[in-house]
């Protein structure tokens, strides 16, 4: 059998999933993806699949500890343990290989997970998972866009095909029998425009049995890059392209209601940087992975469609991921965030006539919010529009220092300053155009709020009544606990320990992902790889100088030499390290407080090695 096993924190049995075959508990059909090619699959590109596929499958079997805030802690991130048959074990196995699958999977999934390899065993005449169409004319592709039916996702196509000559293919996730209408719809308004140029690929996924006990489905981006690149393969793509504005790409904490693994990281820069990284492990000829819509905001986006004379497809796109409450007329909830973000736009892009209101169940702006919680996502996500424009830089960073961290990591060519000020920049543009819409709205509506006329739970009273607070979900003790361990996941410390921004003596949480080295320094950067190894040797004497109660004064340095046994480099490699890991902290801190950073505030040298600096506050993650 090639089940994969997989050992589940806190279960006491295994579970087995069995990707497609005889009695299989997940079925992906990708056998439209060789509709025309005559190019058998390489085998690391069918293990890559079923271990996406695996992933995936098991994402969905465990829920995160409970459906309210205040369970998120220690069971919102499982562990779980995969044995999958593979192809290419020996590859798999390999030390960088496995470190960069981990890497990938924790960081989207905010879970913990190991994985071992086991050879495949298959019957004579291995089974494929693709049917030959040999009647089918061959087709050459530039780029491979994941083509969700939204308004990113068409805005991207739409532009590529109207700027260049080049040949796309459209992967659609088929997960609901509702949004592959929609889907189609937009693929023929392109195809009908842009002629033999499209090949649009639809890939249904979906569990055997059972419907998944957890919704947030934080690993399907994994899983549709797995079949994105073999696609890619398949027809000599170079590029692997996820359309998807900044403000979602970068998520950053709006509502005590989006928090920790709540908070989808689908096409994070972080999550497609380690994605792409892996791909390129295996791959020779990896397709690379990005983002071109990073930099923009959703009403720059919706712009691009204009400047494209693509209006009239607008009607055809969904963004609303309450799918369950479509139907043939009515597209979007106008509850979720997606749905008010898109109004939002279509309203600061003055486009709104090609985004009709029948489509939504209520108006966005002044309909009735029936229940607690949509109101308080509602007042939260503009209040959050509402005190980004207020926010200069240094209050910006000092709030987001850990998210834009994670942010300036999927982009590690570039100065982490830049990236903070790019993604500020970002925000504001997202602020002021969100506030315009509201400011507009109270013009219009000026009369009928003086005559109460206008119901109270709607977006625009909640948002003028509760300007600082927002509603009550939960008990104000629950709120108040998941915002701190928010925190806490984010900076590490204790429940006292919540103070924010940068400040001194520094605060650093160390942590190891996927066999790398990590520390991050509270709300001002992170260091990765060899820089932060050697932090954590010279944490282990500063821990025991502590341990023994040792003055500051006496708090012993550590030599070069030694360092660089325990991190198997060489004395002068340490100097290297040491003064790259020093700058790049004293850069983030400048970028954050316009200051210098005092020299010996993380690390201090003397005539006899290093040591950090006896003040420094640490913890683990």
């Amino acid at each position: 059998m090639n089940d994969v096993r997989v050992d589940i924190g806190g279960r006491a049995t295994p579970l087995f999933v069995r990707i497609n075959g005889t009695e299989p508990t997940f079925t992906i059909g990708t056998d439209k993806i060789l509709a025309a090619t005559l190019v058998q699959p390489e085998a690391v590109c069918l293990d890559l699949l079923d271990i996406a596929c695996a992933i995936f499958a098991t994402d969905g079997t465990q829920t995160r500890g409970g459906t309210t805030r205040p369970d998120m802690g220690a069971d919102w991130r499982r562990q779980f343990e995969f044995q999958i048959p593979v192809r290419l074990p020996d590859l798999w196995s390999r030390p960088h290989v496995n470190d960069a699958l981990v890497a990938a999977v924790d960081f989207l999934m905010e879970d913990s997970a190991s994985f071992r390899f086991v050879q495949r065993r298959d019957p004579p005449g291995d089974q494929n998972w693709f049917d030959f169409d040999q009647e089918t004319d061959g087709f050459q592709a530039d780029e491979v866009v994941l083509f969700s039916g939204g308004l990113d996702s068409f805005a991207g196509a739409l532009e590529r095909l109207e700027s260049t000559s080049e040949n796309l293919i459209f992967v659609t996730h088929r997960s609901a029998q509702k949004t592959i209408p929609h889907q189609v719809n937009l693929s023929k308004w392109l195809s009908d425009r842009f002629g033999r140029r499209i090949l649009h690929i639809h890939v249904p996924a979906h569990r055997v049995g059972q419907e998944a006990k957890e919704t947030t489905q934080r690993s399907r981006s994994f899983l549709f890059a797995a079949v994105a690149q073999v696609v890619a393969q398949m027809f000599g793509a170079k590029r692997i392209t996820f359309f998807e504005n900044g403000i979602i790409s970068h998520n950053l904490p709006f509502s005590d209601q989006v928090i920790g693994a709540m908070a989808t990281r689908t096409t994070h820069p972080r999550s497609l940087h380690l994605i792409d990284a892996l791909h390129q492990c295996i791959l020779p000829t990896a397709a690379t992975i990005q983002n071109p819509y990073a930099w923009l905001t959703k009403t720059e986006v919706v712009q691009r469609i204009a400047q494209c004379d693509g209006t009239d497809a607008i009607r055809h796109s969904v963004s609303c991921t309450s799918v369950r409450d479509q139907d043939t007329l009515i597209t979007h909830c106008s509850r979720c965030s997606q749905c008010i973000d898109r109004r939002f736009a279509m309203l600061a892009a003055g486009l709104e006539q090609y985004d009709p209101s029948e489509m939504y169940r209520f108006d966005v702006l002044t309909g009735e919010r029936h229940t607690d919680r949509g109101r308080t996502l509602a007042v939260d996500w503009t209040r959050h529009a509402r005190e980004l424009a207020a926010s200069d830089f240094r209050t910006f960073t000092g709030r987001f220092a850990q998210d834009v961290s994670r942010i300036s990591e999927g982009y590690p060519e570039e100065n982490p300053a830049d990236i903070m000020r790019k993604v500020f920049a970002l925000h504001q543009r997202h602020a002021a155009s969100t506030m315009r819409v509201l400011e507009n709205a109270y013009k219009i509506y000026a009369d009928a709020l003086a005559q109460q006329t206008v119901p109270s739970s709607s977006l625009l009273v909640q948002h003028m009544v509760a300007p600082e607070k927002g509603l009550e979900l939960q008990p104000a003790a629950a709120v108040t606990f998941g915002m701190a361990a928010h925190a806490l996941a984010l900076g590490g410390g204790d429940l006292n320990d919540l103070e924010t921004g940068p400040c001194l003596p520094l605060r650093a949480t160390f942590f190891q992902e996927g066999g790398s080295y990590g520390v991050d320094i509270r709300d001002i950067t992170t260091v990765r790889g060899k820089k932060a190894h050697v932090v954590h040797v010279l944490r282990h004497y500063l821990d025991e100088d502590h341990a023994k109660q040792t003055p500051a004064a006496g708090a012993r340095f550590v030599a070069s030499g030694d360092i660089a046994a325990d991190v198997r480099t060489t004395k002068e490699n340490v100097r290297q390290l040491v003064w790259r890991c020093k700058s790049d902290v004293s850069e983030a801190w400048f970028a954050l407080t316009d200051e210098p950073l005092p020299d010996d505030a993380l690390i201090q040298r003397g005539s006899r090695g290093y040591r950090l600096s006896p003040d420094l506050k640490t913890s683990d993650r």
